[in-house]
């Protein structure tokens, strides 16, 4: 049962994933063999290959008119 709520990509929500076996969080780890993006869980030690490899959006936006009145 993968009960992801992972949002679209528009929205920057990248999403949580939860185990299939118990039901914990999937927390992101490195395959460093093979160079991929795996999500475990810390409980019962299941592994799935991620689906994309973002884990965290940040996005920054400016207020250019706050920006420029405050500059001179």
């Amino acid at each position: 049962m993968d009960t992801s709520t992972s949002g679209s990509a528009n929205s920057g929500f990248v999403g949580i994933k939860f185990c299939q076996e118990c039901n914990n969080m999937l927390y992101p780890k490195e395959d460093k063999d093979n160079k991929i993006l795996l999500y475990a869980c810390r409980r019962c030690q299941h592994q799935q290959a991620a689906d994309n490899p973002c884990i965290y959006v940040n996005k920054i936006t400016h207020e250019i008119e706050y920006v420029l009145a405050n500059s001179i």
